[in-house]
């Protein structure tokens, strides 16, 4: 489940969290340990979210948008209600996703290829 529906019932009580997907814990559920952690080395999937838009969308209107973003992510009241749902805030523009995208793509390619995975 993603951290955002579950953090609630994570602090009720209600749930009880057992690892995060993610390289490293989180701010906001320090005590949860990785799945890496709990024995299972090189274990990082994370969900995460990106703005995007179409393909020819001009740099100026890129670097407006991603200002306009990055403004927001900033906003401590923004950022401190995220941060309450489990969410790692990043904002680091649009170079910094089209890199993390090429690496996740390189990554899960070899996971496909290595495990055999094919679309029926």
């Amino acid at each position: 489940m993603s951290i955002p529906a579950v953090a609630g019932l994570v602090r009720e009580g209600r749930l009880r969290a057992l690892a995060v997907s993610g390289a490293r814990r989180l701010a906001g559920f320090p005590e949860v340990p990785t799945v890496a952690e709990q024995g299972f080395p090189g274990f990082a999937l994370t969900e995460w979210q990106g703005l995007f838009v179409p393909a020819g969308t001009p740099a100026p209107i890129i670097a407006r948008i991603a200002g306009a973003a990055h403004a927001g992510l900033r906003d401590p009241p923004v950022r401190e209600r995220l941060q309450s749902l489990g969410l790692e805030v990043v904002g680091e523009g649009p170079a910094a996703l089209a890199a993390f995208l090429a690496e996740q793509r390189r990554r899960l390619a070899a996971l496909v290829a290595a495990e055999g995975i094919r679309l029926d």
